[in-house]
């Protein structure tokens, strides 16, 4: 399956014109679309579009070919094949009738026989217009002429290159024009739809991912220097009966890590939920990025834990020495604060009321 570059709308052709378009070089596949707009009433009462398109097979398709997802493939005449997250919009399932309403008020009607995957296709969420595919048979059903209208293009090499794309472009159209068909409209594509979307998500979450691993830094700090502080009396008492300064920070850093590890055992599974409903929610749901798997490496678990006891126990052994020394300091300032007498013989017999000889 090939990914377009290019779109072109024209007047209506055949099959064969779209194989002949395709032996030009520069192109790897040139394949016809049909595009049929119709109108469709909700249970609610309220009217919306759904967009039909014809393609010219299912099974062999090169340009956007769709990924086969329930119910029967391909689709017969007057049976239409939706997009996975269209029959929940049109609140329809399988095996239902859909009613259409043509351009001109004919009122015609589909069996749903199934639903496939259109990675072109933004969920129906964002655009309003849930999209249906069917055959070229199922369009003369229709009323319609069996006929392409839309010209869609892949190109060998350089598929990000607008100016190649449009380069190619023109070569299409003069073969075009050469047939006697006139070019409606072109459309450059270098990203897929969701593209965008899926930049900003991921910027989004970065930022606030920062801004999170500095505020629990903040937090980390904070928290041990209250503890320690707190903790001052019985830092004095251990001194007292003997204990050595590694022993009281080993004391403090075990607890550190303890707390480190609570919050492994919390956050962990908290981000992985927040992830996936993010992912199944905007992803998969509104951006149609089918997700085949959730699941997360056990070495990204690994990794993630061990950044997160290696920043507790960095930001803990910091305040634990920072705090030891200002210990320190001001048990040498209360020392240096001890007037230092010195006493003479004088001063003795005064205090002792030695008396003189």
């Amino acid at each position: 399956m090939y990914k377009r570059q290019a779109i072109l709308y024209t007047q209506p052709f055949q099959e064969d014109l779209a194989e002949r378009i395709a032996e030009i070089p520069g192109l790897l596949a040139a394949e016809g679309r049909r595009v049929v707009t119709t109108h469709f009433t909700y249970p609610d009462g309220s009217r919306g579009d759904v967009i039909l398109v014809a393609l010219p097979s299912f099974e062999g398709a090169q340009v956007d070919a769709l990924t086969h997802v329930q119910g029967s493939w391909p689709p017969g005449k007057r049976e239409v094949l939706l997009e996975r997250l269209a029959p929940e919009y049109l609140a329809t399932e399988i095996g239902q009738d859909l009613v259409v309403e043509l351009e001109d008020g004919a009122t015609k009607t589909l069996t749903v026989v199934g639903t496939a995957h259109d990675p072109q296709e933004l969920g129906p969420s964002i655009t309003n217009r849930p999209t249906g595919y069917i055959t070229l048979e199922t369009v003369g059903a229709l009323g319609l002429d069996e006929s392409y209208t839309e010209l869609h293009l892949t190109l060998e090499e350089r598929p990000r290159d607008e100016a190649h794309i449009l380069a190619m472009i023109d070569a299409v159209e003069a073969h075009l024009e050469r047939t006697g068909r006139q070019v409606l409209g072109r459309r450059v594509i270098t990203e897929a739809f969701a593209d965008p979307f899926i930049e900003a998500i991921v910027l989004i979450l970065s930022t606030f991912g920062i801004l999170i691993l500095l505020l629990s830094g903040f937090l980390v700090v904070n928290a041990i220097t209250a503890l320690i502080t707190q903790q001052i009396p019985q830092i004095g008492v251990m001194k007292l009966i003997g204990a050595r300064r590694w022993q009281i920070m080993s004391l403090y850093i075990v607890t550190v890590l303890v707390y480190g590890a609570i919050a492994i055992v919390v956050g962990i599974p908290l981000a992985l939920l927040t992830s996936q409903t993010i992912m199944i929610s905007m992803v998969d749901g509104m951006l149609n990025v089918l997700i085949d798997d959730l699941s997360v490496p056990c070495l990204l678990y690994t990794s993630d834990a061990a950044d997160d006891l290696l920043c507790v126990d960095l930001g803990g052994r910091r305040v634990i020495k920072k705090k030891n020394r200002q210990d320190k300091s001001e048990s040498t300032d209360r020392e240096q604060e001890i007037p230092q007498i010195k006493y003479d013989y004088t001063t003795i017999k005064t205090i002792s009321f030695v008396p003189n000889q």
